[in-house]
């Protein structure tokens, strides 16, 4: 698996709760370097038409506009994602 990208093996027990990540293998700067990147797995569809990240506490979705940006991640971390609230974070 490529650093930055994170399978998301834990699924919350209720509809309001966050998915989390493992914890992160490695370090990636963000910004115009590798960044940490999400996605959903659907067959027969382009992985990037079902990316997100998220921004300043919001889950933004890339559908078919450009390539988002890169956010950096470190070594130890977790990606928090809540669908319900539309909220994330990464610590």
């Amino acid at each position: 698996m490529k650093a930055g990208y994170v399978p998301f093996p834990i699924i919350p027990d209720t509809f309001n709760a966050s998915f989390v990540s493992p914890a992160f293998a490695a370090s990636v700067p963000g910004g115009d370097g590798d960044g940490v990147r999400a996605y959903v797995k659907i067959p027969t569809f382009e992985w990037w038409k079902s990316e997100f990240m998220v921004f300043d506490g919001k889950i933004e979705y890339r559908a078919n506009d450009g390539d988002q940006a890169r956010v950096a991640g470190k070594a130890g971390q977790q990606l928090y994602l809540n669908f319900a609230t539309g909220e994330g974070e990464i610590k």
